[in-house]
């Protein structure tokens, strides 16, 4: 019931903004609107003697565009019919073949294992694994706050 309280209020309160600022744009009673500023008077412009612009235009009869005759068109070229397809090759669906051995398989010295490669070949390599981590004990612990320590901010 709160959240529809509130929204009535909301609502009331932008409503009379509303109101007021479109009483505030709109003209008063007796009004018949924004007033327009007269109109110029249209008169004839003076122009300097001699100049182009003081002398009518001749009478002229407009010269209209010559008609043409359209082009002769060509035939459209005819495309010829398709020719019947052959038939496609069926796609392979089983295994390939396993391709033969190479020739001399088999023969020929043994290669030795290299073993695992080499990290960093100039470093010494180390054999040893760490041992599990240290759980701390109160002689090994954090150690306490001094008096003179600035405090711990919350």
């Amino acid at each position: 019931m709160r959240g529809f309280g509130a929204g009535v209020i909301w609502g009331g309160g932008l409503g009379l903004f509303g109101l007021a600022l479109a009483s505030l744009m709109a003209p008063l009673p007796g009004e018949s609107g924004p007033a327009t500023p007269p109109s110029p008077q249209i008169s004839g412009v003076t122009v300097p003697a001699g100049s182009e612009f003081s002398r009518p235009k001749p009478e002229a009869s407009p010269v209209l565009p010559q008609t043409t005759t359209p082009p002769l068109s060509a035939p459209a070229p005819r495309v010829p019919a398709p020719q019947a397809a052959s038939a496609a090759p069926a796609p392979q669906t089983g295994l390939p073949a396993t391709p033969p051995a190479p020739s001399g398989a088999g023969s020929g010295p043994a290669l030795a294992d290299p073993g695992p490669p080499d990290a960093a070949p100039g470093l010494p390599r180390v054999t040893s694994q760490p041992g599990p981590l240290a759980t701390p004990t109160a002689a090994t612990g954090p150690v306490a706050p001094t008096e003179d320590a600035p405090p711990l901010r919350p």
